[in-house]
């Protein structure tokens, strides 16, 4: 029986599921839930809008995908989900790749015209090929990549536009989550997803002086301050209850370890995305395709049921 093995074999185990099996396998009895303690990180926009025209096979580095620390929580995979698009017309070029490189290794800005159009797995610009994409189309739609993580690789995104004149392409509405384990009492996960509902956690091209969200600095005053409260065991005052209220977390979640997870993830959300020409967009009408293709959510609800 899968709930008699070890907690660390059953762990190795999960760590060859895809996203799917993974949360499928939490679902069969209450004592592997238990022990695999899976979450998810509420979807996160990275990025509005990016656009690039292009009159050749170049790979280009685009940005590097946001995955939690695997020192402060285990990550069984990330997906990320793109809307996307070529110029709309004539031949269809354009693609996108996810590159993985050893977190010590600085991966090079572009690949130059090398053909990796086979189903081969080759490495280039420092790197190993983790997903390639079909050709994007020419009416936007909805691209979902999810891949597994390794704790010594970093992650990338890169694009290849198409040579021959005329060719583009288009991502908007880029998102990223992540399914974690090990996260008993899904204290990072809680924090994480503060940090996305309060928009601290803002896209990229989003001009943080126009933002509604709380000042980093002050939100590191207020952690601060709740944390040593909690510490003398004293009460903490209302307005500050409130205040994380406002972003859905209620009073019993507060505690020291949450505070600490909030201000680490405030100290490590530097997140490069120089190599982009980033292009400022209000995106007020995007469609939230989220809960139409990502599988994430709808599995996790049933971890808050009381039976299976």
């Amino acid at each position: 029986m899968m709930d008699q093995l070890p907690e660390d074999i059953l762990r190795k185990v999960v760590g060859y599921l895809a996203s799917s099996g993974a949360l499928g396998l939490a679902c069969t009895s209450k004592s592997i839930r238990s022990q695999l303690s899976l979450a998810t990180t509420n979807p996160r926009r990275i990025l509005n809008k990016f656009y690039h025209h292009d009159c050749n096979d170049d790979i280009h580095r685009g940005f590097q995908i946001p995955v939690p620390s695997q020192q402060m929580v285990s990550v069984h995979s990330t997906r990320l989900s793109i809307n996307w698009r070529d110029q709309g017309w004539g031949n269809r070029k354009s693609q996108v790749f996810v590159i993985a490189t050893k977190k010590d290794q600085t991966p090079y800005e572009s690949a130059g015209s090398v053909q990796i159009w086979n189903d081969e797995r080759k490495e280039f610009g420092g790197g190993r090929v983790v997903y390639r994409s079909e050709i994007a189309p020419h009416s936007m739609g909805r691209l979902t990549i999810t891949f597994m993580t390794k704790q010594e690789e970093s992650y990338h995104l890169w694009y290849v536009v198409g040579g021959g004149g005329g060719h583009a392409i288009s991502l908007e509405d880029v998102k990223v989550q992540s399914l974690l384990f090990g996260d008993s009492s899904q204290t990072f996960a809680k924090a994480h997803n503060f940090l996305v509902e309060s928009k601290i956690f803002g896209a990229w091209d989003q001009s943080r002086s126009t933002s509604n969200s709380p000042n980093p600095h002050l939100l590191t005053t207020i952690c601060e301050t709740v944390s040593y409260l909690l510490k003398q065991s004293q009460n903490v005052p209302p307005p500050i209850i409130s205040f994380f209220g406002d972003y859905g977390m209620s009073e019993m979640d507060l505690s020291v370890s949450l505070m600490d997870s909030i201000k680490s993830l405030l100290s490590t959300d530097g997140e490069d995305a120089t190599a982009l020409n980033l292009q400022q967009s209000d995106n007020d009408g995007y469609m939230d395709y989220d809960r139409q293709y990502l599988d994430y959510d709808d599995h996790i609800h049933s971890f808050s049921e009381s039976d299976y």
